[in-house]
């Protein structure tokens, strides 16, 4: 038992907007920074909380991850792409007027 898989699952249970932004104000050891990274990347990829996946996207390019995070946005593109051709989601546009009501 222990370890860093632990270790990352405690920080799991406990990330929310603030801590993320709290974090990226303090200079972690690089160490430290490692071990949040792939939770960070979870969150990113998959928490729908757009908060949450704002402030970890934030995080994540202040740590230099700019990379891992243009390949999970490109993954989920690619995803939607998919969905969309097999019919399983489909986009609505809603085009406004802008001036007086008549």
């Amino acid at each position: 038992m222990g370890g860093k898989s632990s270790i990352i699952q405690t920080y799991k249970l406990f990330f929310n907007t603030d801590l993320l932004l709290c974090l990226g104000e303090f200079d972690l050891p690089d160490n430290d920074q490692q071990s949040l990274i792939e939770s960070l990347l979870d969150v990113y990829r998959n928490d729908p909380d757009a908060g949450l996946h704002a402030a970890s996207e934030w995080l994540l390019r202040k740590w230099d991850q700019s990379d891992a995070l243009a390949g999970i946005d490109k993954e989920l593109q690619s995803t939607e792409a998919q969905l969309r051709a097999a019919g399983a989601i489909s986009v609505s546009k809603l085009t406004m007027q802008t001036g007086p009501l008549s």
